[in-house]
């Protein structure tokens, strides 16, 4: 399953874009409130060429799918990390 994250635009409350279960409400304008900065699936990579330079720590969301175990940058960049080892093999 395939999925794009993003992260929140600076200045936004994530408050009012997800609700308590996490999710984003229906009616938030992703392409405003997020900024794509990763993409998984069978090859995975980044979609903004600064993302790879953004902290580990930041939250990343998921804007089309579930989340997949991929709640910040540096699980995206564990999630490539294992996708060269595998690739490798």
């Amino acid at each position: 399953m395939s999925t794009t994250f993003g992260i929140l635009n600076k200045g936004l409350d994530i408050t009012k874009i997800i609700d308590e279960n996490g999710d984003i409400y229906p009616y938030i304008d992703q392409s405003y409130c997020f900024k794509n900065v990763y993409y998984r699936g069978d090859n995975s990579y980044w979609v903004h060429g600064l993302a790879n330079f953004i902290l580990d720590e930041i939250k990343v969301y998921p804007l089309d799918n579930s989340a997949q175990g991929i709640y910040t940058i540096g699980d995206c960049r564990k999630a490539l990390e294992e996708q060269k080892i595998n690739r490798k093999l």
